[in-house]
């Protein structure tokens, strides 16, 4: 786990959270300098961290323990297959969840 949410997995992190934030709905051109420097987008902003490094670790759990015995974790996130497994499993994630708010 601490390589997961360490410094190699620290970008995946922040693309899971830019996905979350990309399929929220929010109109991002309307944001000015001045509602980002208030409370109130801290607070979201803190909300969509926190999700986003919850989900991307339990889906980086699932995929590093469904590899091959005796492979390295570090080395294991740093290539191309875990990023298309992340991308794959967090598409279908955000489209099971948008269907079960409706």
């Amino acid at each position: 786990m601490k390589t997961i949410l360490g410094i190699h997995g620290t970008p995946w992190g922040i693309y899971v959270a830019n996905t979350l934030i990309e399929h929220s709905g929010s109109d991002l051109s309307k944001l000015t300098l001045q509602k980002m420097n208030s409370e109130e987008f801290g607070n979201a902003i803190a909300k969509y961290a926190k999700k986003a490094m919850e989900l991307y670790s339990e889906i980086a759990v699932n995929i590093v323990s469904s590899s091959e015995e005796g492979t390295n974790t570090r080395n294991e996130i740093r290539i191309r297959p875990f990023l298309e497994k992340l991308k794959r499993t967090l598409a279908l994630r955000l489209a099971r969840s948008r269907r079960a708010s409706r």
